[in-house]
């Protein structure tokens, strides 16, 4: 039952778990999945952030990577028969003994709630908004697709992003496609900045843009090829920018050459 679940559904059960959990105890409790966050818990007028982590092996403390030093990572311990919360070391579930829930009456529950409504993401929706009003100006939108994604690409993940190319619908639909890959300003406020926009032309993908066989976890999915960032990044430094000034240079100066 468990083990024919994906990662990714098992990670979404394992915070309805953790959410059902803190809500039946009165605590504030607001989804966030954002920042690497899953949770940001009200108590006492003190904002406590959480990252949920789910496991199917390991029924013990989380002893993993940890990307932010300002939260607490409170694992989730799934098998076939029951749940079970972790608390981490001065989380403030620490203090609840033996959290454990039904697995099958659980998974009933989640299978019938109603979307969970997040928090807006502020920071990053402005840098975005800001492209795509430059996409607009120049009567571009249409033809060009924007992507993004947060730090945990590059503190998190041992494989690039799912999306560069994408599917093949996507591909044909638009021109251009671009990538935005955010980072975090510092470790006082987490506040998402730009790390690097690329801008990639959709025809020139398995052509002059070179593809590479995706991983495991991508095959899954059907992803079969994903873009061999190393030779972009070698290659196409053009594309390349660090800032929306850099790129709005660059769109102007394809769209007065005719090339969108």
């Amino acid at each position: 039952m468990i083990n024919s679940m994906s990662a990714q559904k098992r990670g979404e059960y394992a915070e309805f778990v953790y959410l059902y959990f803190v809500r039946s105890k009165k605590i504030n409790a607001i989804k966030t999945n954002y920042r690497e966050i899953d949770f940001t818990l009200n108590i006492n007028n003190k904002e406590i952030y959480i990252d949920v982590k789910s496991s199917i092996s390991n029924n013990k403390r989380y002893n993993g990577k940890r990307s932010r030093k300002d939260a607490f990572y409170d694992y989730v311990y799934i098998n076939d028969t029951y749940t079970k919360i972790y608390p981490d070391k001065g989380s403030p579930l620490e203090k609840y003994e033996n959290i454990v829930f039904d697995t099958k009456e659980m998974l009933s529950k989640w299978k019938r709630k109603s979307p969970e409504k997040r928090i807006e993401k502020e920071d990053r929706k402005i840098i975005l908004d800001s492209i795509k009003d430059i996409l607009s100006n120049l009567k571009i939108n249409k033809a060009t697709r924007v992507v993004s994604r947060g730090p945990i690409s590059l503190t998190g993940w041992n494989t690039h992003p799912d999306n560069i190319p994408g599917r093949e619908s996507y591909i044909k639909k638009f021109k251009y496609t671009i990538f935005v890959q955010f980072k975090y300003e510092n470790e006082q406020n987490y506040k998402e900045v730009i790390s690097k926009i690329y801008i990639f032309k959709n025809p020139d993908f398995g052509n002059k843009i070179k593809l590479k066989n995706s991983m495991p976890r991508q095959k899954r999915k059907r992803i079969y090829k994903v873009l061999d960032w190393d030779y972009f990044d070698k290659n196409f430094q053009k594309q390349i920018f660090n800032s929306i000034k850099g790129l709005k240079n660059y769109l102007m100066k394809i769209k007065s050459k005719n090339f969108l």
